[in-house]
């Protein structure tokens, strides 16, 4: 049959002698000013091929007259193929209501034909799936048409222009692909936020005044299952490269890069985070194998007004992460590069591919629900991630200096860990087997700016375990473990009025190495150029009853080389008062060189005599108390030997009483690990200065 696109449609819904194919001529321009309908009957299985000459890409370009209810719109639709059209000045692009097995290929969506510039650009999403399933956007191969072989990859640029704004836009969340209640679809191979080379960054959501939790490459939200995201460049959106929330299960999001240009080697920025989960359930962020490996590097940098002129969250520094995820549950992240290139062993000069941030986030409602049972790394071969790098950019080049990090957030997070836990639901998560401040290598130092974990208030969660495999490699952040408060607050309008904080409670460190690199060189916390403070790990503003080690075999740590081993202090700033870290467990340790050469004694570079020292408790305003520091018990002694300073120090600049006896028992302090040979810590095995009742 012959005619324009509207008539061919038509004339086959008439017709049942399909499936139809619909092919064109001759490249051309449609101007519509309706939407296109597609049903079901005798539309199953259309086909409509745009690809016409003998240049790879689009031919055929479908633009909309400039209002709304102009798209391609698939109602009940089964099997139709969309190939090779150029969207443009759209309302959406294509929208599937309740759609199955139909497939999106090689289509551009707000470009130019050559996918070398932005167009005029697509209202809301360039593809819109509500409800339906197994539905196909893009693809890795090629579909031969014209004589030539086009590829099936989708190009999705300045979609979401519509301002969400409180003078003019809808205040509605819009991906450049969103799915809402839909399952078992596929995002294959597109790419979202450059040119069709994905080495210029163009972009997605509006430039103008906008809210960067509202605009996002790929939004999948409410009660969608089984979606897959797979190896997509996803970078240049105002808001999120992928969001995910209000009840989604079983998300798979694999092999993408998150945050850089197609060659991993710039950061071609999601401006509010890398990956945004809320409310989600079984996902799984990349894999054992290297086609899984997620790239999630160089997100963050919105800097923008926000329609009410206060900080919009998702601005602040505290969600600028490569990861950022809310109340989620069973979810495991593995294989993944978080703040580095595609070797994993750079994250660029001056650490510019690193999240602005930090690297991966889980929190839970501050008093509601939680994030629980989910695994970030794993004991397998390939499951570890590497997150190093992240943080050393929050603050910068900022125009609103009350947003990002310019001051002091809300939060009281400056920006800078590798891995966050937060809040006191945020419990029975489990750390293991990755590369926390070192390269894919195990031995290129590339520290997060702050911890390389931070527990603020979360409880019984696991670093580390008792194999080999399970051993977190830690060095080269500020602190290689952070245990504290959860900075919660009540925001009054001007200040934070704190009623709630919880202290980090419960939680295990075990069989981890903390401060050396996976050949057993020094990699330590605290012992950077420009570092202040840090160290292995430290335990504060009410730290209660974690444990530092086990007394069970292979649940030792190895804390060495750091600026100061373990840390046991106050650091109450006033608004957040819950004392010293109290009742916490130390057991079956290598803290510092028990091998007698001090190589790896936990040392300064700098001369700052509080630190060098294997084990250092210290004053704020309360004193630590009720800790525990080996015992008698098989598997409960620490080896704590070669460091620079004392093994053990207690210091308080007066005299003080603790309340409840801290305990140091049944160590070996300056020998070797047999115990039948020197290993002397520099100054004294312990040292107690102006403390009593010890």
């Amino acid at each position: 049959m012959n005619g324009d696109l509207r008539y061919c449609i038509n004339q086959a819904a008439g017709n049942p002698a399909g499936p139809h194919v619909i092919n064109f001529n001759t490249a051309t321009t449609i101007t519509i000013n309706s939407d296109l309908l597609i049903n079901a009957g005798n539309h199953v299985g259309l086909t409509i091929n745009g690809f016409v000459d003998a240049t790879a890409g689009p031919d055929v370009t479908i633009r909309g007259n400039g209002t709304l209810n102009n798209k391609i719109l698939l109602t009940n639709a089964s099997g139709v193929k969309i190939y090779g059209l150029l969207f443009d000045n759209m309302d959406y692009g294509i929208q599937m209501n309740t759609s199955t097995t139909c497939e999106v290929k090689g289509c551009y969506f707000g470009s130019n034909l050559a996918g070398s510039a932005v167009g005029t650009g697509v209202q809301h999403a360039g593809v819109y799936i509500n409800g339906g399933s197994a539905n196909i956007v893009g693809g890795i191969n090629t579909i031969t048409s014209g004589g030539v072989n086009n590829p099936e990859r989708c190009l999705f640029v300045k979609c979401m222009q519509v301002l969400n704004t409180s003078s003019g836009g809808d205040l509605v969340r819009y991906g450049a692909i969103l799915i809402d209640g839909s399952n078992t679809n596929q995002i294959v191979n597109n790419y979202f936020g450059t040119d069709i080379t994905g080495l210029i960054r163009l972009t997605n959501g509006t430039q103008a005044t906008k809210l960067p939790l509202d605009h996002h490459n790929i939004l999948i939200r409410n009660a969608s299952g089984n979606n897959v995201i797979d190896r997509n460049l996803i970078a240049g959106v105002t808001g999120c490269g992928i969001y995910v929330e209000n009840g989604p299960s079983g998300t798979i999001i694999k092999g993408n890069i998150i945050g850089l240009n197609a060659t991993s080697t710039a950061k071609f920025p999601n401006e509010a985070c890398g990956i945004y989960m809320e409310n989600t359930t079984n996902a799984v962020i990349g894999g054992s194998t290297g086609i899984e490996r997620n790239i999630i590097s160089g997100n963050g940098g919105a800097a923008h007004n926000s329609y009410d002129d206060v900080c919009h969250y998702a601005w602040n520094d505290f969600n600028q992460y490569g990861i950022y995820a809310k109340n989620i549950n069973g979810c495991s992240f593995k294989g993944n590069y978080i703040g580095t290139d595609a070797t994993g062993n750079s994250s660029g000069i001056s650490n510019v591919l690193g999240n602005r941030a930090g690297g991966i986030k889980i929190v839970s409602q501050e008093n509601g629900g939680g994030s629980a049972n989910n695994i970030i790394g794993g004991a397998a071969v390939g499951e570890g991630n590497v997150i190093s790098g992240n943080g050393h950019n929050v603050g910068a080049s900022i125009p609103n200096p009350t947003c990002n990090g310019g001051s002091a957030s809300v939060s009281g997070i400056n920006g800078g860990p590798g891995i966050t836990l937060q809040y006191a639901t945020c419990i029975n998560n489990t750390i293991l087997g990755n590369n926390i401040g070192l390269g894919a290598n195990g031995t290129t130092l590339l520290g997060n700016n702050q911890e390389g974990i931070s527990i603020l208030g979360a409880s019984n969660n696991i670093i580390g375990g008792n194999t080999a495999a399970s051993a977190n490699f830690i060095g080269n952040n500020l602190w290689g473990i952070m245990m504290q408060i959860d900075f919660s607050c009540n925001w009054n309008g001007s200040a934070c009025v704190n009623t709630a904080t919880k202290a980090a409670i419960g939680n295990i460190v075990i069989g981890n190495s903390i401060g050396i690199t996976r050949t057993a060189t020094a990699a330590g916390n605290g012992n950077r150029t420009g570092d202040a403070e840090g160290g292995g790990i430290c335990l504060q503003m009410g730290a209660t009853g974690n444990y530092i080690g086990r007394d069970n075999t292979g649940e030792g740590n190895v804390i060495a080389a750091n600026r100061v081993g373990v840390v046991f202090r106050d650091a109450d700033n006033g608004i957040y008062a819950k004392g010293a870290a109290k009742n916490n467990f130390v057991y079956n340790n290598i803290i510092g060189d028990p091998t007698g050469t001090g190589a790896l004694g936990n040392k300064l570079t700098t001369a700052q005599t509080i630190y060098g020292h294997g084990i250092l408790m210290q004053v704020g305003t309360t004193f630590p108390s009720g800790n525990i520091i080996g015992g008698t018990g098989t598997n409960q002694k620490n080896y704590i030997s070669g460091n620079q300073q004392s093994g053990i120090l207690l210091h308080h600049t007066a005299a003080i009483s603790v309340t409840t006896a801290n305990s140091i028992d049944g160590n070996y302090i300056g020998t070797t690990v047999a115990g039948t040979a020197d290993a002397g810590n520099t100054n004294n095995g312990i040292e107690i200065v102006n403390v009593s009742t010890t």
